[in-house]
């Protein structure tokens, strides 16, 4: 056999051994309906300390995109395609991946084939079909009959929120009568402090805006909270209401709305001495708080953002976190949400990628070969 031969044969095999993945990528921040594109590309076998790796589901949460649009300070590792020898990004932070092969040198015995994981890191890129990644990268789920596909990809942003403010910021041990207050009770954080309260034997009191629906709403919400100790009410409601029995035990507010009416009010139900702590701003507008809640009923502002947390926890506190979490969905303390699939499948057929803009149930991405 000649060298030349020889050297084809080896190019050969090697472009073989490359899997073509597909991705939502995007080259420069900007308008996620300008600058997204499903892309094909290829992507090379697993390094020995890799896993190799086929995404099941990943989540469309409005941080993805603030990230595309450039207004987070955290963005994806550059990646770049070896046919084309073209750099791009990844979008997505949030999603579920199984393993479907090993490196030569990772250990068969802590890791196997079939294993479901979530990122060990933020912005590793989601939105794609399959990744090559180091076992540092990737935190594995505990096996479990009862986890399903869908509150797997889901756990390690909005679930995993709720659960820290909550452990974080509740003065412990808290007692059965404390009680948060939060709005954006039907957002996908507030439904899971509603069914973390009910676990956990908390009180809670959920605020939404008004709607045609609002009362069917109400319902669905307080069945996923403790009956006897959830409130739903609507910011008008609240407003027409005087203080009720338990404002006293208020000793936490969640706020991912921001603005002043909406917020200002829930403030004023709270306890002295209490912790508003704000994870969004969901009505774009900036938080006004009455300089009286501050001076005489010594109100405590403070901010909270998973990804924060996550870089200054260790592994072990974030394995930690899913194993409970985990733990919770066995005894069904946490519930899938209504939830929509948004399937790409063929970059053939447009090539940008139009994103939903709106986010009342929870959206996913899966993407197909």
């Amino acid at each position: 056999m000649s060298t030349t031969t020889t050297i084809r044969l080896i190019h050969l095999q090697r472009r073989a051994a490359h899997t073509l993945a597909k991705a939502i990528t995007y080259t420069q921040n900007g308008d996620p309906e300008q600058v997204l594109k499903l892309k094909q590309f290829s992507l090379a076998p697993p390094k020995p300390n890799e896993l190799a790796l086929k995404f099941r589901l990943a989540t469309l949460n409005p941080a993805d995109i603030n990230t595309i649009q450039g207004r987070y300070p955290w963005k994806p590792e550059i990646r770049k395609d070896l046919v084309n020898d073209e750099q791009f990004y990844v979008a997505g932070n949030e999603g579920l991946a199984e393993v479907i092969s090993l490196g030569a040198e990772i250990d068969s015995q802590d890791w196997k084939i079939g294993d479901w994981v979530l990122m060990g890191k933020p912005q590793l890129g989601t939105w794609q079909s399959h990744a090559n990644l180091s076992t540092q990268d990737v935190v594995k789920l505990p096996r479990s009959r009862n986890l399903t596909e869908t509150q797997a990809a889901t756990m390690s942003v909005n679930m995993s929120t709720a659960y820290r403010m909550i452990r974080d910021y509740l003065p412990r041990p808290a007692c059965p009568d404390t009680w948060i207050i939060q709005n954006g009770a039907n957002s996908s954080v507030g439904q899971y402090v509603l069914q973390l309260c009910k676990a956990w034997g908390l009180g809670c009191i959920g605020l939404i805006r008004d709607r045609p629906n609002v009362e069917e709403l109400k319902a669905y919400l307080t069945r996923l909270g403790s009956q006897d100790r959830t409130t739903i009410l609507t910011y008008d409601e609240l407003a027409d209401r005087p203080k009720p029995p338990q404002a006293d035990a208020i000793s936490l507010g969640l706020n991912c709305v921001s603005g002043n009416a909406e917020t200002a009010k829930m403030m004023k139900w709270m306890a002295k001495g209490s912790r508003l702590i704000t994870y969004g701003g969901m009505s774009m507008k900036p938080l006004v708080v009455p300089t009286s809640l501050l001076i005489f009923q010594d109100l405590k502002l403070e901010g909270f953002m998973l990804t924060t947390w996550r870089m200054k926890a260790s592994r072990n506190e974030y394995r930690n976190m899913l194993e409970e979490l985990v733990g919770l969905i066995d005894q069904g303390h946490l519930a899938e949400h209504d939830h929509a699939t948004i399937v790409d499948v063929d970059s053939d057929h447009g090539e940008h990628v139009r994103p939903p803009v709106q986010y009342r149930n929870q959206l996913l991405h899966k993407i197909k070969m």
